[in-house]
C-alpha cells in the first residue's frame, strides 16, 4: 500500500469518527427531548449501521470500500433535506459553524461535523480511488492488489 493511500484511509477513518460522533448527538438530543420511542421513528436504522460498517472497513484499509464510500456518501448528500448541505455546498458546514458560535448557540458545532464530513468524505474517496488505480496501473501486477 502506497503512503497516498494510508493517509486517505486515515483521512476517511477521521471523517467517519467525526460523522459518527454527530450522529450519535443527534440521536441523544432527541431523545432527551422527546424519547426513545421518537428516536427509533425519526432515525435510519440502516444508515447508521452501514457508516459503522464502513469505518470497520475502513480501519482494516480495505480498498473496496473506498468506491463504497463515494457512492454512498454522495447519495446521502443528494437526499439530505437538512441543513441546507446540498444548496450552499461545502462553505455551508463553516458558514453554520461561524453564524452559530457567534450567535453563541451551543449545539453550534454538530451541524459542522454533520456537513463537512458529509462533503468531504466524498471527495477524498474519489481521491483514493485514483490513487488505487494510479497503483495498479504503476504496479501492472493485478495479482498483488486483488489478493490483499
Amino acid at each position: 500500500m502506497s503512503k497516498r493511500l494510508k493517509i486517505i484511509f486515515y483521512v476517511l477513518t477521521i471523517l467517519y469518527i467525526m460523522l459518527i460522533i454527530a450522529n450519535i448527538w443527534g440521536l441523544v438530543g432527541i431523545a432527551n427531548s422527546f424519547g426513545v420511542s421518537e428516536v427509533l421513528s425519526q432515525t435510519n436504522v440502516i444508515y447508521v449501521l452501514a457508516i459503522l460498517v464502513i469505518t470497520f472497513f475502513i480501519s482494516k484499509r480495505s480498498y473496496y470500500v473506498l468506491p463504497i464510500c463515494f457512492i454512498l456518501m454522495t447519495y446521502w448528500l443528494i437526499t439530505l433535506p437538512i441543513f441546507r448541505v446540498l444548496q450552499d455546498g461545502l462553505m455551508a458546514s463553516f458558514s453554520y459553524l461561524i453564524t452559530d458560535i457567534y450567535l453563541l448557540k451551543e449545539e453550534a458545532i454538530q451541524p459542522f461535523l454533520l456537513s463537512f464530513p458529509s462533503w468531504l468524505i466524498p471527495i477524498v474517496s474519489l481521491v483514493g480511488c485514483i490513487f488505487w488505480y494510479l497503483d495498479v496501473k504503476k504496479s501492472k501486477s493485478l495479482d498483488k492488489h486483488w489478493s490483499e
